[in-house]
């Protein structure tokens, strides 16, 4: 026997296998209206089913009942309009928006079809019973929490918890060479794709300690697995603030949140030092990172000195 790879999948595959059974149902129940002899779509029964509630109503209502898309409520309602089942009409509330009603005929369909809805729910019923199965209120479960954290929000979550465990931020150890290389090597390879490294940039990178560390700053790094894949500086400034200067990710590493990660530790050392404010030096290209700082609380503003750097252009300020 062919081994089911869905089934083996399991909870990778639910929504394919959850699919699956409902087009194996849908095909059942599409062979069972032509044998009645009644034209109708298994796709098509929940907005003829609530148009048969006797009220008419609009594109943006059904999907609203139904909790399905506007484009998908659309859809069923062009081939349900093609098969004479509904008409649109201009809605009495609002000129611009079309309301839709059954036909004559779609009324008429009714008293055919509702036996038929009756045969195909015990079926169904049946079908849980034989295999011992509470499915509507399983089914209800998971509406509910799929609707408290989409599977979307579920997937963010679980990577960032799982990036929390993978990427360790650690501080810059004094006399470390490995350190001080990879400081180099990171910001080396940040400006040169953007850039150019210029001189106030040569004097840092090449003496982190004696411009950084030994004024009262720090520099903290990402590291991955045994690898140091990101950087970033706080520099000491005039009454009691911070620089968030030098900060770069390796580019195999970025999309892991890893700049972020390293803003937060910054901002949180500035803090733990009674810092009252933070602020940047950055360039308005640099569209992800300017993102990044205004996620961070940064804010700009007017730079209220001459910058040592010819590629600044923006200023950006946080208070703490």
């Amino acid at each position: 026997m062919t081994q089911d790879l869905i089934a083996t999948l399991g909870y990778l595959a639910i929504g394919s296998r959850m699919r699956r059974i409902t087009d194996l149902m849908w095909r059942d129940v599409s062979s069972l209206y032509e044998r009645r002899g009644i034209e109708f779509e298994p796709r098509w029964f929940p907005v003829y089913y609530l148009l048969c509630e006797g009220e008419s109503r609009t594109i943006s209502e059904i999907a609203r009942e139904l909790n399905y898309s506007h484009p998908a409520v659309v859809q069923i309602a062009n081939a349900m309009q093609k098969k004479g089942l509904i008409e649109s009409s201009v809605h009495e509330g609002d000129r611009r928006t079309r309301a839709l009603s059954l036909t004559r005929k779609g009324r008429d369909l009714r008293k055919r079809i509702e036996p038929v809805w009756e045969e195909i729910r015990l079926a169904v019923e049946d079908i849980c019973l034989s295999a011992s199965a509470e499915v509507l209120p399983i089914l209800s479960r998971l509406e509910a929490a799929n609707e408290e954290e989409p599977l979307l929000a579920r997937v963010e979550r679980i990577r960032r918890q799982k990036l929390d465990t993978e990427i360790h931020i650690i501080p810059f150890e004094r006399g470390n060479k490995k350190h001080a290389k990879a400081f180099l090597r990171l910001n080396e390879e940040w400006l040169q794709k953007y850039f150019v490294v210029e001189p106030h940039d040569r004097e840092m990178l090449g003496n982190p300690e004696g411009f950084i560390l030994t004024p009262g700053g720090e520099i903290f790094f990402a590291v991955w697995g045994d690898e140091i894949v990101g950087t970033c500086a706080m520099i000491a400034a005039p009454d009691n603030e911070f620089e968030l200067a030098k900060m770069a990710v390796t580019e195999r590493a970025q999309g892991k949140q890893i700049g972020k990660r390293l803003g937060q530790t910054c901002l949180e050392w500035a803090k733990s030092k009674q810092a009252k404010a933070v602020w940047l030096e950055s360039n308005s290209r640099l569209t992800t990172a300017l993102n990044l700082y205004r996620k961070l609380g940064f804010r700009f503003e007017e730079r209220p000195f001459v910058s040592e750097y010819a590629r600044s252009d923006t200023y950006m300020r946080i208070e703490l």
